[in-house]
């Protein structure tokens, strides 16, 4: 009851009354209509200008840049250097390989790589991110790399093509792999600068 007593109160106001006026005017007036004119022309021109078309077309400009880069065709060669000399070495000894119990049960881990990478995604998922660490990742990864070798050692169909894989994993892995590089890099300096300033004490 009080509320609606004081918004009657209000409406009834010469302030209110006024700012409605200033209002109305406002509506009414060239000011209004020149900026939105101004505006519209702004907002016109931002749709037209280079910038906003290199960020709406930038996935499609980096990415076929990034498939036929330099770049691209080195870091595949040598993320598949391991793999083509492993095959070499199989081709060579490939008798004891296939003799080998434990060679064939390798090359059979290394055939189901996609399997064990989709249990590496499950368990992203299910994993609380609290008791996860980017070092886990990491060792995952090169975990599944192993898996990939293992099984490429034997077939040399199996490739790992960066290209599909595309510019934003393979940048986002290298980011990743050289701030934990550099994170156990510096841990590791900072145990010996403690163990030689203990051994002087």
């Amino acid at each position: 009851m009080g509320n609606k007593n004081n918004n009657n109160y209000l409406r009834q106001s010469y302030l209110y009354g006024f700012l409605i006026y200033l209002y109305n005017l406002y509506q009414a007036s060239a000011v209004r209509a020149g900026c939105l004119a101004i505006l519209s022309k702004c907002d016109e021109k931002f749709k037209q200008s280079a910038i906003l078309y290199y960020f709406n077309h930038a996935d499609d400009v980096l990415s076929a840049a990034w498939e036929n880069s330099l770049l691209c065709r080195v870091l595949t060669w040598l993320v598949n250097l391991p793999a083509l000399i492993l095959n070499i070495w199989y081709q060579a000894w490939r008798a004891t390989f296939d003799d080998s119990f434990f060679a064939r049960l390798v090359f059979r881990l290394g055939d189901e790589t996609a399997i064990a990478e989709s249990w590496l995604i499950m368990a992203l998922w299910v994993i609380p991110y609290a008791a996860w660490n980017n070092a886990y990742s990491l060792m995952a990864f090169a975990f599944l790399l192993l898996l990939f070798y293992a099984g490429a050692m034997r077939n040399n169909n199996l490739e790992i093509n960066l290209k599909h894989i595309g510019f934003y994993p393979v940048a986002f892995f290298i980011i990743i792999f050289i701030a934990a590089a550099l994170s156990y890099f510096r841990r590791a300096l900072r145990i010996g600068h403690s163990q030689r300033r203990a051994e002087r004490v």
